[in-house]
C-alpha cells in the first residue's frame, strides 16, 4: 500500500476531502478509511507501514482527543512517516508535537496557501525519499494548479465585465424602446384627434407622417432591443460558461465516491418517461408561436400541457434572476447580475400538471399525494418548503436548504424544479448555494419537470440544454433548442427571445432570413 494515508476524525470529512481531492491533483497517491471501508484501518496500516510513504494526520479541536488518531499518528511517527497538518489548533497534541504541524487554517482549495504549499513539499520529500516520484514532481503540479486557478479566475472576471457591459446596454435599450413605445402611443392619439375633427389634409398629412415616423422608430428600438438582449444572453452564457470551467478544477469526485447525504439519496434517478424527450405539445397560450414540425416520438402520444396562469405570461424585466442583492451569479445558461431589491421576486405557477409527460414524471419523483387527497395541500407544503428552503439558505445550511427545495420539487412545485434544475447546472456557484456538485442530468431532469408545466425560465433552460447538447443525451440538437426557446418567449421571456434573435440571424435550426415568430 504505497503512497500517503490520511487520519483524520469523521467530524472532519469535509476537509479531509478536501486534502485528498488537493493532493490527488497534483498526482500522488492518496489512501484513507472511503477507500477500504469495513477495513481495520489500525490493523491495516501495522501491516503496511512499510510500504507506506507517508502518514498526515489532521489535527482538529475533534481529533485531538481520538484515540484512534493517535494510534495512527504514533504508527506514523515510530516509523519517521509523519506529516502533522492542523486547522482549529494552535499544535500537535503531545507528544506529536516533536514534529511541526503546518497549519491550513483559511485554506479552501482554491487560492495559493502557504501552509498547504509546505504540506505538499513534505510530502514530496518523503515520496520521493521512498522512490515514488522524481524531486519536484508535486511541487511543480502545484505551481502548474496555481496557476491554472489564477488564468481561469481572470476569465470568470473578463466574461463578468463583459456581462456587466452587455447589461448596461441591454437596459439602455430597454428604455429607448420604452420611450419610442410611448413617442408612437401619443402621435397614434394625435392622429385619431386629427381624424375626429375633421382636419383639413394638410393637417391629416402631417399627423400621418408623424405617425409613420414614430411607428419606424419603433421598429428600430425594438429591433436594437432584441439585438442586445442577444449580446446580453451570449455574454450571460460566455459567465456561465467560464464560471464553470473554473469548477471543474475543484469539483474532481473521490474514488470511490463518497455516500451523499440523506437529502441527495432521495433525488430519483431521472425515469425512462422523463428523459424520452420528444417535445411536448405546445400549451394553448404558445400554440401560435410553435412549429408543427416539432420531432415527436410516434410511440408516444403528444402530452396535453397545462396552461401557465396569466401572471406567468407577464413580461418580466430579466425572467430568470434571482434578486439577491449585489451579487452576480451564473443561473443555468443565464448569468446574471443580480439587482438591489425591496420588492419581492415574482412569484412563478406552481403546482401539479396534469398531462401525461408530467404524470409520469410524477411518479419518477415519488409524489405520493394523489390528486384528489392531496387538494389544495400540496401546494401549501411547497410553498411552507420553499420558504424554508429560503430561510436555511440564507442561513447558509445548504443540506437543509436542499433537503427543503427537494420536498417542494417532489410535490410537484414548478419554482422547486427549476431552482434544483438551477443548481445543479451551476455547481457550488450557485446562489442561493444547495451544496450540490454540477450534474448536467440532474438538472435536465428537474428543468424537464418544471417546463411540463409552463414555466417560462425553465422552458428556456430546456433550450439552453438542447442548444449546448449537455443533460439530454444527445448532441446540440438547434430544432429542439428553438422549440422550447418559441414557448419560454411567447411569455415574454427576454433571454429567450434574445436566444431566438440569434439563432434567426445565424440560421441555427431555422433557414437565415426567416422572420422572428413574435
Amino acid at each position: 500500500m504505497s503512497g500517503v494515508f490520511l487520519s483524520y476524525s469523521r467530524a472532519d470529512r469535509v476537509l479531509a476531502g478536501q486534502i485528498v481531492r488537493g493532493l490527488r491533483a497534483l498526482g500522488a497517491e492518496v489512501w484513507w478509511d472511503e477507500d477500504m471501508r469495513g477495513v481495520d484501518w489500525q490493523d491495516e496500516l501495522e501491516r503496511q507501514i512499510g510500504a507506506l510513504d507517508a502518514v498526515m494526520v489532521l489535527w482538529t479541536a475533534h481529533s485531538v482527543g481520538s484515540m484512534h488518531v493517535k494510534d495512527e499518528a504514533r504508527l506514523g511517527r515510530d516509523n519517521g512517516k509523519l506529516v502533522n497538518v492542523m486547522a482549529g489548533v494552535p499544535k500537535p497534541p503531545f507528544p506529536f508535537d516533536s514534529i511541526n504541524g503546518l497549519p491550513l487554517d483559511g485554506w479552501t482549495g482554491r487560492a495559493p496557501h502557504a501552509g498547504w504549499t509546505r504540506a505538499v513539499e513534505t510530502i514530496e520529500e518523503l515520496v520521493v525519499r521512498s522512490g515514488g516520484v522524481e524531486k519536484g514532481a508535486f511541487t511543480a503540479a502545484l505551481a502548474r494548479r496555481d496557476a491554472e486557478v489564477r488564468r481561469k479566475e481572470a476569465g470568470v472576471e473578463r466574461a463578468r465585465d463583459a456581462f456587466q457591459e452587455a447589461q448596461g446596454r441591454a437596459a439602455e435599450a430597454a428604455d429607448a424602446a420604452a420611450r419610442e413605445n410611448a413617442e408612437l402611443a401619443h402621435a397614434e392619439e394625435v392622429y385619431r384627434r386629427v381624424v375626429d375633427l375633421g382636419a383639413g389634409s394638410a393637417v391629416l398629412r402631417s399627423a400621418q407622417d408623424d405617425l409613420d415616423k414614430a411607428r419606424a422608430a419603433k421598429a428600430e428600438a425594438d429591433a436594437a432591443e432584441r439585438a442586445a438582449n442577444g449580446r446580453l444572453s451570449a455574454a450571460s452564457r460566455g459567465l456561465s460558461r467560464a464560471t464553470a470551467d473554473l469548477e471543474k478544477l475543484f469539483s474532481d469526485t473521490l474514488d470511490p465516491p463518497a455516500p451523499p447525504p440523506e437529502s441527495e439519496q432521495a433525488m430519483p434517478a431521472p425515469s425512462p418517461a422523463a428523459e424520452a424527450d420528444p417535445a411536448p405539445a405546445p400549451p394553448p397560450h404558445t400554440a401560435a408561436a410553435s412549429p408543427v414540425s416539432e420531432p415527436v416520438a410516434a410511440a408516444k402520444p403528444e402530452p396535453a400541457r397545462a396552461a401557465a396562469p396569466a401572471a406567468a405570461a407577464a413580461k418580466r424585466s430579466i425572467p430568470v434572476w434571482v434578486q439577491v442583492a449585489g451579487a452576480v451569479v451564473a443561473l443555468g445558461g443565464v448569468a446574471a447580475l443580480v439587482l438591489k431589491s425591496t420588492s419581492p421576486a415574482p412569484v412563478p405557477p406552481s403546482g401539479p400538471a396534469s398531462d401525461a409527460a408530467s404524470t409520469a414524471a410524477s411518479a419518477a419523483v415519488s409524489v405520493s399525494a394523489s390528486p384528489a387527497s392531496a387538494g389544495a395541500a400540496a401546494p401549501s407544503a411547497a410553498a411552507a418548503a420553499i420558504s424554508a428552503g429560503d430561510d436555511a439558505a440564507r442561513a447558509g445550511d445548504s443540506k437543509t436548504a436542499f433537503a427543503d427545495y427537494l420536498k417542494a420539487a417532489n410535490l410537484g412545485d414548478a419554482k422547486a424544479q427549476d431552482v434544483l434544475c438551477r443548481s445543479y447546472y451551476q455547481g457550488p456557484s450557485f446562489v442561493p448555494s444547495l451544496g450540490v456538485s454540477v450534474n448536467f442530468n440532474n438538472a435536465a431532469h428537474w428543468c424537464r419537470l418544471s417546463a411540463a408545466q409552463g414555466y417560462a425560465d425553465a422552458e428556456g433552460m430546456m433550450g439552453v440544454f438542447y442548444e449546448e447538447g449537455v443533460g439530454v443525451g444527445e448532441p446540440r440538437n438547434f430544432t429542439k433548442a428553438l422549440y422550447w426557446y418559441r414557448l419560454a418567449a411567447a411569455q415574454g421571456d427576454k433571454f429567450s427571445q434574445g436566444e431566438l434573435d440569434n439563432m434567426y440571424r445565424n440560421g441555427q435550426g431555422v433557414p437565415k432570413g426567416t422572420p422572428l415568430p413574435y
